[in-house]
């Protein structure tokens, strides 16, 4: 039986992944005509370098994530829900290869190996205490992302949450563990998702979520497409978000994210 559906609004968004490192580049991609001007609906981001102090603690893909989320101005009072399969793995692998040589991690390391470590910092260099939430949930991660969110603005329509989803390719070492969309990555998507009349001057931008449980493993988009399992669920969403189309259906590894136009 469908889940009831979740109305919700995207205030604002940015994208990052090698090649589109601004937002005029996703909408060139997307066919949207883009010209700097008052008249544009989004205007065009780029991430800003890091203060310092903030860079040294923090690898280079997490700099970007953290780069990501600031593009967004709610991130000052937004509600965190950070969106990661395997965080920043990079890390993770530092500390294993420390113990395989027998010496401790180093100290850094250890504390930014916990998956809600780049939350944390971000909470820390805005001063935001709303609050923040990490999910992690294989193929299905950025649909669970979408959802806490969706959840959070029903229950508490005047707060904004920000939604953080990011992921990078795995270690050579773990390449035969990764899953085919993880052959697209790194990929990293920041939603400021609010009440749809936050979001009512934004064309398109109103959304309404049901989700459904799935283990068919089907393709999921048009025909002549790549299969939609190979596409990271955030690409799809993206893609999809920047259309005209008024529905779609994500295929996670158990779940379908339904996402319709909100009248």
């Amino acid at each position: 039986m469908s889940a009831a559906s979740m109305t919700f609004g995207i205030r604002d968004w940015f994208a990052w992944k090698p090649g589109f490192e601004s937002r005029a580049e996703w909408l060139r991609r997307a066919g949207i005509p883009f010209s700097p001007g008052e008249n544009d609906v989004w205007e065009n981001n780029t991430i800003a370098p890091l203060p310092m102090m903030l860079r040294r603690r923090i690898n280079g893909f997490g700099q970007k994530v953290i780069g990501a989320a600031l593009t967004i101005p709610a991130v000052q009072q937004a509600r965190y829900i950070f969106a990661s399969r395997h965080g920043e793995f990079a890390t993770t692998l530092r500390i294993l290869e420390d113990l395989h040589q027998r010496s401790g991690p180093s100290p850094a390391d250890f504390s930014m190996s916990v998956h809600h470590a780049l939350a944390g910092l971000l909470s820390i260099q805005t001063g935001d205490k709303a609050g923040h939430t990490t999910v992690s949930a294989g193929r299905d991660t950025f649909g669970y992302g979408m959802l806490e969110a969706a959840a959070l603005i029903a229950d508490q329509p005047a707060q904004s949450a920000l939604l953080v989803s990011y992921d990078e390719p795995l270690p050579e070492l773990y390449k035969d563990f990764q899953e085919p969309d993880e052959m697209h990555l790194p990929l990293i998507i920041a939603l400021d998702i609010v009440a749809p009349n936050l979001a009512a001057n934004k064309p398109g931008a109103q959304l309404s979520l049901t989700l459904e449980p799935d283990e068919t493993g089907a393709a999921d988009e048009r025909p002549g497409e790549v299969a939609a399992l190979d596409i990271p669920m955030g690409q799809r969403f993206l893609d999809f978000f920047l259309s005209d189309r008024a529905q779609t259906t994500l295929k996670g590894e158990t779940m379908s994210w339904v996402l319709r136009r909100a009248a």
